[in-house]
């Protein structure tokens, strides 16, 4: 069974879709034979997607959707875009896994998490830095 994994970012060399490739090729699994990332380009283009996710479903695999929780500033927020992708999924029939960045239940982005796991007191370069995140 091959899963396929949604992301936000618009292609293979942003920093979301090396960090998901690098997270499951640690785990174990080969790109390919257990899984594909499909570069979305951004929330409003998962509607796009409608015959790839049902062809998953039809093959027996999984669809996995990895996108950005975002932040009432630019309309979203945790709630919001669990909302607005259970809603999308429900009306079109399709099932999937749902995570949100920055930790599936805050306010924030894949940025957000960097900033959190950057580690400052460990890293001379990031000293000098404030770093504030929505997802404190």
């Amino acid at each position: 069974m091959i899963a396929r994994i949604y992301i936000e970012a618009g292609n293979k060399k942003t920093p979301e879709h090396v960090f998901v490739m690098t997270l499951l090729r640690r785990m174990g699994f080969v790109s390919g034979s257990h899984f594909e990332i499909i570069n979305v380009g951004g929330k409003d283009n998962l509607p796009n997607l409608i015959n790839k996710l049902t062809e998953t479903e039809l093959m027996g695999g999984r669809n996995i959707i990895v996108f950005d929780a975002d932040s009432p500033e630019n309309k979203g927020g945790f709630d919001v875009r669990k909302a607005e992708i259970e809603a999308f999924l429900t009306d079109n029939g399709i099932h999937a896994r749902l995570f949100l960045f920055p930790d599936n239940g805050s306010d924030g982005d894949f940025e957000a998490l960097l900033e959190r796991i950057a580690q400052v007191e460990n890293h001379e370069l990031f000293s000098d830095v404030s770093v504030t995140t929505s997802c404190a």
